[in-house]
């Protein structure tokens, strides 16, 4: 292990590691280490403590590639990639060839060649032949001599211009790359060695990379190769190691740079996250009063309030967190419906809550109004107009369908019980809108009703 490295734990760390952020995750927990061969048992302890209170890790790697660690660039990259399918403009291909040279990572041979092939379409289009022949060969040197793949939208005097380039004679060059031992080079996407590399290339437009062990950041030099040519690397300092130690930092007392939090932010906001914990684990003692003890250790913490945009000393804590990640435990609502009930036609106005205790059980609570429907009562009895109900019980819930019972009271004169059934979906997150259906017996005479409700998790 190279450096200290940031890990984000998944449910079972040491195997089971999630690719992305779960589905949902409103909060993640993460372990930072300061051991360079690795924290296994701080990892251990953090597993156990997330299966304790059923709260998401995830692995740095997958972090590394969509955000933090240098994976905006590569998004980045990937949106402007998109637009070569939505008919780009010369300038758009003019910023994606610029980017070839700024962006720090390897590519394959395939993307170069896709756009330097419709840059030249549009030179041919716009009349610039010297331009869209240099575009032609880069595509050609660049690509090995690639024949297949070409872009179905070139015109067909581009692609009549690109295989008179690949019937010219191939001009032989040499390029040594000078690189640390342990580097990993490569050209145009293929990897050719490690450390000092010299090879035969074909003239030409090439892209050399070279990235260090266990890096996702690269030294990059495009060049124009002729005859024989250096390139001597500078490994870049990879992102993941620096943003690790910037959070330690943090956690230890240290104001982080405003431009590590406003990645961190960026990234955070990107997967839906409200909360993210950085977690420091030590041995008692080390580093003043910890936030909570997990397994032997004290974890200390920085908490990413991604609202606010700041990294925080403290948080919501594992209970709320644990409640944030579970919206569906607790979930209120408002109903409104028919209730027949001791001869009379009622309209129901209701408020309930659920409060999940098992995957497919919850509590099910509720306060209504039960105003009288038919308009010849007289508006002198108010027993006879408006009544409160209370319900209490218990609700068998799946995805979709439920049913339950219920202990019932219409205040002030009758007592009963009662089972519903109904169905809900959740056209979003957080909202359910669902149909419903009663029965049953009080002591003033039977109780059916139906109704329809709107709720919110959380």
């Amino acid at each position: 292990m190279h450096g200290p490295v940031l890990l984000l734990l998944a449910h079972a760390a040491l195997a089971q590691q999630t690719a992305s952020v779960p589905a949902g995750a409103r909060s993640l927990t993460v372990l930072l280490c300061e051991d360079r061969d690795g924290c296994p048992a701080e990892t251990a302890a953090l597993d156990l403590h997330g299966r304790t209170h059923d709260l998401p890790f995830l692995d740095f790697d997958a972090v590394a590639a969509s955000g933090p660690a240098g994976g905006e660039r590569r998004a980045d990259w990937a949106r402007a990639m998109d637009q070569l399918h939505d008919a780009p403009s010369l300038a758009q291909l003019q910023a994606l060839e610029q980017q070839l040279v700024d962006l720090p990572l390897t590519l394959d041979a395939g993307t170069p060649f896709r756009m330097h092939l419709l840059l030249a379409d549009h030179y041919l289009l716009a009349g610039s032949r010297r331009q869209a022949t240099a575009a032609l060969e880069a595509a050609a040197t660049g690509s090995g001599h690639r024949t297949h793949g070409l872009p179905v939208e070139l015109d067909a005097r581009t692609v009549e211009a690109y295989l008179a380039v690949l019937d010219r004679p191939v001009e032989p060059a040499w390029l040594q790359v000078m690189a640390p031992p342990d580097a990993r080079v490569l050209v145009d996407g293929v990897e050719v060695g490690h450390g000092d590399t010299a090879l035969a290339l074909p003239a030409g437009w090439h892209r050399v990379t070279a990235e260090g062990p266990g890096q996702r950041t690269a030294f990059v030099q495009p060049l124009l190769l002729e005859g024989t040519a250096s390139v001597r690397v500078r490994l870049p300092e990879d992102a993941a190691p620096a943003l690790e130690a910037a959070l330690v930092g943090a956690v230890r007392g240290v104001s982080p740079p405003d431009e590590l939090t406003g990645v961190l932010t960026d990234w955070a906001r990107g997967q839906g996250l409200t909360w993210v914990r950085f977690a420091l684990l030590t041995e008692p003692g080390a580093l003043g009063l910890p936030e909570e003890r997990v397994g032997g250790f004290d974890l200390h913490a920085a908490w990413l309030d991604v609202d606010a945009g700041r990294l925080r000393s403290t948080g919501p804590g594992p209970a709320a967190m644990q409640v944030a990640e579970h919206r569906s435990r607790l979930s209120l609502g408002v109903g409104t419906g028919w209730v027949h009930l001791a001869g009379r036609d009622h309209v129901s106005v209701e408020l309930d809550g659920v409060l999940a205790l098992a995957p497919a059980l919850a509590v099910d609570a509720r306060l209504g109004v039960l105003h009288t429907a038919q308009a010849y009562y007289l508006y002198d009895d108010w027993v006879a107009q408006e009544v409160l109900s209370v319900a209490a019980g218990l609700r068998r819930s799946w995805d979709g369908p439920y049913v339950g019972a219920h202990a019932t009271a219409v205040v002030p004169y009758a007592l009963g019980g009662q089972v519903f059934g109904g169905w809900s979906v959740a056209p979003t997150p957080r909202r359910s809108l669902g149909l419903e259906a009663r029965v049953g017996w009080t002591d003033a005479g039977p109780m059916v009703g139906a109704g329809l409700r709107i709720g919110r998790a959380g």
